[in-house]
């Protein structure tokens, strides 16, 4: 192999080969031409392909390990009550039914193909609307349970990712965080609902524990509401009403649509104290749209 000096270093030269190549090439495995290039005898390794090669392998043992992590946990609860790891990709590595009406929905799921946490949770809410687990819950539970999430993120994450006005029911989503998952995550029910009964008992320490177990989630919420008012849930607990998001919704109406000027044109006309002169004016207007 032959290539042009482009740098003379104590022990290597910096070459460009006639295929395009910069390589570094020993002095020991190599001859100087008078031409100003390099003639490399067989069998050299260069130290570029050297470096290449171990960083290559560092980049594949570093992703390969963060990848199969875990890295948090999110826990669904209706009645069936759901489970996800998640890696720092945020792409769910396992799902484990907590519970024998969550054993039953994650067998009807899909092959895992690493989705995201939320495009996971839209397919699970959809599995436990059909086998029809929110006709008798008017609450669904979500925690997550991470080291560097916010509410606010995982809240807007939720919102644009699962089409939240698909289900009839209110979303209560709580961020937990990795001590408190490792702490609880071996009791009899689903640790997103140990958290839930936790932060119920941190507001009222007269309630036992042993009562809020045996309560469902939709008790749950309500208690929880009793003691501390819903714009007063704190910085970790975001609970989404139905009708806020139905109102929400609505509220992306056009104003400047047909139907909303004729509105206010006719509110206008029976403002004005008993004058018909602008309902008349509505009229003529409405007719002269129709004819346009």
């Amino acid at each position: 192999m032959k290539g042009l000096i482009l740098e003379e270093r104590l022990q290597s030269f910096v070459i460009l080969t006639k295929d395009g190549q910069f390589l570094e090439v020993d002095k020991r495995r190599s001859t100087k031409t008078d031409s100003g290039e390099v003639v490399v005898r067989s069998g050299l390794r260069t130290y570029y392909k050297k470096i290449a090669a171990v960083a290559a392998l560092f980049i594949l043992i570093f992703f390969g390990a963060t990848w199969y992590t875990p890295y948090g946990y999110m826990t669904l609860d209706v009645n069936p009550s759901i489970e996800l790891s998640y890696n720092r990709y945020d792409r769910v590595l396992k799902i484990n039914g907590l519970n024998q009406e969550g054993e039953e929905i994650v067998s009807q799921l899909p092959s895992n193909n690493r989705l995201s946490t939320m495009n996971t949770l839209g397919i699970l809410l959809k599995v436990i609307k059909d086998n029809r687990y929110l006709e008798a819950h008017e609450n669904i539970l979500i925690v997550d349970f991470n080291g560097h999430n916010e509410l606010k993120e995982r809240l807007n994450r939720l919102k644009s990712e699962v089409n939240l006005l698909d289900y009839p029911s209110d979303f209560t989503l709580i961020i937990g965080n990795h001590n408190e998952y490792k702490n609880i995550k071996n009791r009899e029910y689903s640790p997103g609902k140990y958290l839930f009964i936790e932060k119920i008992m941190k507001r009222n320490q007269n309630i036992g524990t042993s009562v809020l177990e045996e309560k469902g989630v939709d008790e749950l919420l309500d208690i929880l509401e009793d003691n501390k008012g819903e714009e007063d849930m704190g910085s970790d607990i975001k609970i989404i009403r139905k009708e806020n998001r139905e109102n929400e919704g609505s509220n992306n109406e056009n104003l400047e649509s047909p139907t909303n000027q004729e509105k206010l044109q006719k509110q206008e006309g029976k403002n004005e104290d008993g004058d018909t002169s602008n309902i008349n004016g509505f009229q003529n207007h409405k007719n002269g749209s129709k004819q346009k």
